[in-house]
């Protein structure tokens, strides 16, 4: 009776290291499932990377002329991310709207008449940290003075250029080429 009883524990001791491991697989693997629904989300555009983790949504596919536009940016990256910041008269300080044109060429829309695409000092985007902002879908108009139009019909997104790590101090933001994260293209009609 006393061999059967180390025999039982033995096999108790392999049957538990067995179903840890099979846990751990499952956990591991629903795991990424969850970073692979993030990334296929419609109203989503993800940066996945080793340290990087952003997420960049509009709130709608299709939009009519005047429509409100929402934006929210929202970061869970393990390093430090940095977001450029424009004058505190301008519509935007993160973000900015591009429109698609010759089917490939995506072009910046001015959004007032002053010069706000500019960057002209950064802040830190602190982990876990949610920005929402929002777009009148309202452009300059040909005219002089402070007039507005709706945005013309295309397709769009909002981009924002980023920085990561540390050495923030050593990048000239209106000079250096850097990675931008990008809405997924919505149409204005």
């Amino acid at each position: 009776m006393f061999n059967a009883t180390k025999r039982v524990s033995f096999t108790v001791v392999i049957a538990l290291l067995l179903g840890w491991g099979v846990m751990s697989l499952l956990i591991l693997r629903s795991a990424d499932y969850s970073l692979q629904a993030d990334t296929l989300d419609a109203g989503s555009t993800a940066i996945r990377s080793p340290n990087v983790k952003l997420t960049m949504q509009v709130d709608k596919r299709v939009y009519r002329a005047g429509e409100t536009v929402l934006i929210s940016l929202r970061n869970d990256s393990r390093t430090p991310i940095w977001l450029p910041t424009t004058a505190s008269g301008c519509v935007t300080s993160w973000w900015t709207v591009e429109r698609l044109e010759d089917g490939d060429f995506w072009r910046p829309v001015g959004l007032t008449k002053a010069a706000c695409s500019i960057p002209i000092g950064i802040n830190q985007f602190a982990k876990h940290d949610l920005r929402t902002a929002e777009w009148n879908s309202l452009v300059p108009g040909p005219q002089l003075g402070e007039v507005y139009i709706n945005a013309p019909t295309g397709t769009y997104h909002i981009a924002t250029p980023y920085l990561k790590g540390k050495q923030v101090a050593e990048i000239n933001w209106q000079q250096a080429e850097l990675p931008k994260i990008t809405s997924p293209s919505f149409t204005i009609q």
